[in-house]
């Protein structure tokens, strides 16, 4: 009969939890990191624009898409295929908000 023992069990999946918990960390902490610099350019670049021209400020929301695509984009593992796409989407939406008001204020 195999007797199992519990201190020997915990001892072993430990180290294995605790690399788990410390990859999820650093992907967590990389992509808001990464999301975080993206938005604020585009913020910059977007308040410098409206600055200049007086332009409306419909295309925040935009940055705020794209900041929540890149940063779940790289927040998900790779088996996460429909996520990924998701994000990938919500980051050319973003863009299409961001893009759409300047086009019209230029071509208009």
């Amino acid at each position: 009969m195999i007797t199992l023992n519990k201190d020997k069990l915990l001892k072993k999946s430990k180290p294995e939890t605790l690399c788990k918990d410390e990859r999820d960390t650093l992907l967590n902490s990389r992509a808001s990191s990464v999301a975080g610099i993206c938005s604020m350019i585009l913020l910059i670049v977007h308040i410098v624009y409206n600055w200049f021209t007086g332009a409306p400020k419909d295309s925040l929301i935009g940055i705020l898409f794209i900041y929540m695509g890149i940063y779940y984009f790289l927040n998900t593992s790779k088996e996460q295929k429909i996520l990924r796409i998701i994000s990938i989407f919500m980051i050319i939406a973003g863009f299409i908000f961001f893009i759409d008001p300047l086009v019209k204020r230029i071509f208009l």
